[in-house]
């Protein structure tokens, strides 16, 4: 299920859909907005309106800032991909007011009409105490808030079923600015942002008047036949061109997503004990193995001894018996050998799992998570997540020292960012733990028998 919360200067909304394709409204409620409320009061009441337990949740908000940032093209030049959101929140800083490091940004680009025109980017700043105490509330009904943006400007149209390729306009009045919005035929939108009371010199195919604050004599004639939030079904299909939008692969609109938290203190502990199960259970399934092969190999060795047995019975072609009994005891001795390096490289091998498990048992810490061990002819990984890089480097150290006996080599910690802290971490790691050269004892020949002649 998803939620989509909506809260301007004075009305608070909530609405519920279900399904993945073409999601279906199930539940809407409305209220209106108290003057001296909080955001984590305001995040918090318009979560009541509905049902206790939510999913995941878009919130929709005008306590946020949008606007279009042009910037320079001599700017961008010497910029990568990784640094433009930053170049953008110190941009956006001097144009909005808004600092730069208590605030979110997130961006998409605009066409531009000609070469040589400046690039443009429409941007949302979110606060940092929006963020967190929208999180906050949306946690305590057991839900993800997922992102955040201001409700202007979805990339739908509202008030006809028109094709979605086909252009169209409109205008979006809200508390204090308004919105010029140009659907484009590839689906994408082109923004203007400007100050209420200005009226832009073009004509629209809808108006949405979006707040309930008084008109301006430039904006009056163009409201006239608005689009109102007071009709319950504009209400309805404005809230379902949004979630269409949001739950599209590619989202033409400006909303900072939330990212995912990463696992609690439980969760990796169930992960670990998860990791060691599984573990457990393939030593005891490679045991199990071993040893059904060593049942057949004895029922084997049984069938190879058994005219050796019956060679004794018989005296009346002792010279030819004697050939085979000589023939048949060194197979059979040949098969013991085989059968005791079988044996011992088993053993072996169980012993090095059993040492490696309990090697990690010993020397992990909480900040390191071992998520899988696999291994292959020569080696075994180990793969995983750490908080700080460091404790997994520590922990390949020790494994060093203490593996070394038991026919392993281990390679430093493979360590890769998921970006996620601001540290970079959680890190990524792998361990690779590569076989020795394997000294293994040789069975002793059999000696050869002296043959007796026949008195």
């Amino acid at each position: 299920m998803k939620t989509i919360l909506l809260i301007t200067s004075d009305r608070l909304v909530r609405a519920d859909f279900r399904g993945r394709g073409s999601p279906r409204l199930v539940g809407c409620w409305e209220q209106y907005r108290g003057a001296d409320d909080g955001s984590a009061s305001l995040v918090e009441l318009a979560l009541s309106l509905g049902p206790r337990r939510v999913r995941d949740v878009w919130l929709l908000t005008t306590d946020v800032t949008t606007s279009v940032l042009p910037v320079s093209r001599d700017i961008l030049a010497g910029s990568g991909p990784d640094d433009l959101p930053q170049l953008l929140a110190f941009e956006a800083e001097a144009f909005t007011g808004q600092v730069s490091f208590e605030t979110a940004l997130s961006h998409v680009p605009l066409p531009t009409n000609a070469k040589d025109e400046e690039p443009r980017f429409w941007i949302t700043q979110v606060p940092n105490d929006w963020q967190s105490a929208a999180e906050e509330a949306v946690r305590r009904h057991r839900g993800r808030l997922l992102g955040i943006a201001h409700p202007a400007g979805v990339a739908r149209r509202i008030g006809s079923d028109s094709p979605s390729k086909q252009p169209w306009r409109r205008l979006e009045l809200w508390d204090d600015l308004a919105v010029a919005v140009r659907g484009l035929a590839d689906g994408n939108v082109d923004v203007d942002v400007l100050p209420r009371t200005q009226r832009p010199d073009a004509s629209f195919d809808e108006v949405l008047l979006a707040s309930g604050m008084p008109l301006s004599a430039t904006a009056a004639d163009a409201a006239a036949d608005a689009l109102r939030f007071a009709d319950r079904s504009t209400l309805e299909r404005w809230l379902t061109a949004w979630v269409e939008s949001l739950s599209a692969t590619r989202t033409v609109v400006p909303v900072h997503r939330i990212p995912k938290p990463p696992l609690t203190v439980t969760q990796r502990r169930a992960v670990m004990l998860a990791c060691a199960a599984a573990s457990m259970l393939f030593c005891f399934g490679w045991y199990w193995l071993g040893q059904q092969r060593l049942k057949l190999l004895a029922v084997e060795l049984e069938r190879i001894q058994a005219p050796s047995k019956r060679l004794e019975q018989l005296k009346d072609d002792e010279t030819k018996l004697a050939k085979d009994r000589d023939e048949l005891l060194k197979q059979a001795t040949n098969m013991r050998r085989e059968v005791e390096l079988l044996v011992t490289g088993m053993t072996r091998q169980s012993e090095r799992q059993a040492r490696l498990l309990a090697t990690l048992s010993q020397f992990s810490d909480e900040h390191v998570v071992i998520q899988k061990i696999d291994g292959q002819v020569g080696e075994t990984q180990l793969s995983g997540l750490c908080l700080r890089s460091g404790c997994v480097q520590t922990l390949a150290r020790k494994l060093s020292r203490e593996l070394e006996a038991c026919g392993w080599q281990v390679s430093p910690a493979k360590l890769s960012s998921t970006g996620v802290l601001s540290d970079g971490g959680p890190w990524k790691f792998t361990i690779v733990l590569k076989d020795l050269p394997a000294k293994m004892p040789l069975a002793p020949q059999p000696k050869e028998k002296k043959k007796v002649a026949n008195r």
